[in-house]
């Protein structure tokens, strides 16, 4: 009986101390189901915004950046949006990227174009006689074609390949002048002194050439040799197709 007193009258004092005003919620301010009202933290508070700005929300951003989307290929934005994430361009095969297809010049989306070495879409290369695709057997007649050099050092020798024509022939010029020795053959000029003269310093004609066919016959920069007496390697470039250069 006395155990009962006790329980009976616990109860009815743990019953006076709760306020009838109190409220359990989330007391924190900065979340996103902050309760102003509440007065005892039952820790429900939860932080998580969505794309939406939804506090609370599921809603996530797409390949494409759209919030809620369902694009799960970055490729397919503009098919399905009809357009293009930032930062990103519509290809012409119809995907969106960073680095988007083109039309190369030979008409293909995505091409890599006219090949190196090649005269058209085809790999053709241009004949001796300065064709596309051609057989030499348009080249008609011979011609010549003045080969001129600027020089700051005497040239010891020289030696490049010449396209666009045939070169049947080299004389005359400054390294005739000079007493060298000058041979052509597979279109490659060579000149040079036994003796060791050199073209002196200055302008003018290095060699005249005897071609046929009617392309531009300029000098292939990148063959060009030139060499002091010494036989030393001197800087040269090509300026105007046929003009030697040396600073």
């Amino acid at each position: 009986m006395r155990l009962k007193l006790l329980l009976l009258s616990l109860l009815l004092i743990s019953c006076n101390t709760i306020d009838p005003n109190s409220k359990h919620g989330c007391l924190d301010s900065q979340a996103c189901n902050y309760d102003s009202e509440a007065t005892i933290d039952n820790n429900s508070c939860y932080y998580t915004i969505a794309c939406d700005s939804i506090c609370g929300g599921t809603a996530e951003l797409d390949e494409c950046g759209v919030c809620g989307g369902s694009v799960t290929d970055i490729a397919n934005c503009d098919n399905v949006y009809g357009e293009c994430p930032d930062g990103m361009i519509l290809g012409c095969n119809g995907t969106c990227d960073s680095s988007p297809s083109v039309v190369d010049e030979c008409g293909i989306c995505g091409g890599s174009g006219i090949l190196d070495g090649a005269c058209d879409c085809a790999g053709n290369v241009k004949d001796a006689c300065g064709i596309c695709g051609g057989d030499e057997s348009t080249c008609t007649g011979s011609s010549l074609i003045i080969n001129y050099y600027n020089t700051s050092v005497p040239i010891g020798g020289f030696q490049f390949m010449v396209e666009g024509v045939i070169v049947d022939g080299v004389s005359g010029g400054a390294a005739e002048d000079a007493g060298f020795m000058v041979s052509t053959g597979n279109n490659t000029v060579i000149g040079f002194s036994l003796s060791g003269s050199t073209v002196p310093v200055g302008e003018g004609i290095l060699v005249v050439l005897d071609v046929t066919g009617s392309g531009d016959a300029c000098i292939v920069e990148e063959s060009l040799i030139i060499s002091d007496a010494a036989a030393g390697a001197l800087p040269a470039d090509i300026e105007n197709c046929n003009t030697i250069q040396i600073p």
